[in-house]
């Protein structure tokens, strides 16, 4: 989001274009609408899918976290980093940071096992040449 902004600040040599409140409604909403599902995501809205993130925003990089617009914060400050929860659908993807619905060490160890696989396959690959 941060980027989207200040693109278009550089471009137009504008710093009052797309504030922090069209970048995020674009980031959300618009991102619903480019996609033909506006009347079921984008917004937090009765009958639309409940999607949503947490975000700890008590950090050096979004200081001060205390009587400043909220969205400019999450727009120019928050990383993908901040995210504490989220919610997908109304069901608790990550919560505290912790994936739900997927197991991580098993993941890696996949991750792991592929890997070791594929080079051993390399070196009999580059060995016979």
């Amino acid at each position: 989001m941060r980027t989207a902004a200040l693109i278009q600040k550089a471009r137009l040599l504008d710093p009052t274009v797309m504030p922090a409140e069209a970048v995020f409604e674009l980031a959300t909403l618009g991102g619903a609408k480019a996609i033909g599902l506006e009347d079921e995501i984008g917004s937090l809205e009765i009958g639309k899918k409940a999607d949503l993130a947490i975000l700890d925003l008590d950090n050096i990089h979004t200081a001060p976290s205390v009587e400043v617009n909220l969205i400019s914060q999450i727009v120019y400050s928050a990383k993908a980093s901040d995210v504490i929860t989220t919610i997908v659908d109304g069901k608790i993807l990550m919560e505290d940071r912790m994936l739900k619905t997927l197991n991580e060490e098993e993941i890696k160890n996949n991750c792991n096992k592929l890997i070791s696989r594929q080079i051993s396959k390399s070196r009999i690959i580059r060995d016979s040449l």
